[in-house]
């Protein structure tokens, strides 16, 4: 990979954390109506939260853990120095987006990316447990679109209101939708560019083909002698057999 798109890459990755990590923070600010605190939370999520509290805040104090951990899925650099790190995030990525989409459909019947969501978060996991990575990587690529709504809307609240829309919740109908389709879209479009979407046949491999090339072969022992290990779990050796 060219020098200068290795560079564009690590700068959108980076793009999308810090604008992931604002959002997630800012969305802290949920935690504070378990003290009764309101500050800055919209009259019409304030009579959501009071009409379904649990549902509601399921969804609202769960989302911004998955928004916030979900970028450090995506740097390599990570990945290969703190793999156990990486690996448990990721485990807490998959929980929250489980979780948090099944409070949002609970609240509201047209949170239309929340099914999308629960689908997508679940389906990385089962093809890490196959061992396919690069099914894994892509599915992961769409299950962090979905999460990534909640930034991606936000430059749609102002042009809500311009258009007409008197207030958040008039507009959290066509916001549903118009938070994540683009964002899918835009991933479809680079995985195919990137040369992922189009593999259908994802074979199964004994080692994550992103780990380094000199790191490669100790996975591949290692995993050999696990399963030569579980293999011989309940043999007699011979000299007990007598």
């Amino acid at each position: 990979m060219y020098p200068r798109k290795v560079h564009r890459l690590e700068t959108g990755r980076w793009a999308v954390a810090v604008l992931a990590a604002a959002v997630a923070l800012y969305s802290l600010r949920f935690y504070g109506v378990l003290g009764d605190l309101w500050w800055d939370v919209d009259p019409g999520i304030r009579d959501v939260i009071g009409a379904v509290p649990v549902k509601s805040l399921v969804h609202m104090l769960i989302a911004p853990i998955a928004l916030l951990v979900g970028p450090v899925q995506f740097f390599p650099k990570v990945r290969s120095r703190h793999s156990v790190f990486q690996r448990w995030l990721g485990r807490v990525y998959v929980c929250t987006c489980l979780t948090a989409p099944a409070g949002a459909l609970a609240t509201s019947p047209f949170a239309s990316g929340a099914i999308a969501a629960f689908v997508l978060a679940s389906s990385p996991w089962r093809g890490l447990q196959r061992r396919r990575f690069e099914l894994r990587r892509l599915l992961m690529r769409f299950s962090y679109a979905m999460t990534f709504a909640a930034v991606t809307l936000r430059p749609q609240i102002p042009f809500g209101f311009a258009i007409g829309y008197e207030s958040y919740s008039s507009m959290s109908p066509s916001l549903a939708y118009t938070s994540w389709i683009p964002n899918v879209i835009l991933v479809a479009i680079y995985s195919v560019l990137a040369g992922t979407g189009g593999s259908s046949l994802f074979p199964r491999c004994d080692h994550d083909p992103r780990d380094p090339p000199e790191l490669a072969p100790d996975r591949i022992s290692h995993l050999k002698l696990y399963r030569s290990r579980r293999a011989n779990l309940g043999r007699v050796p011979n000299y007990q057999r007598r």
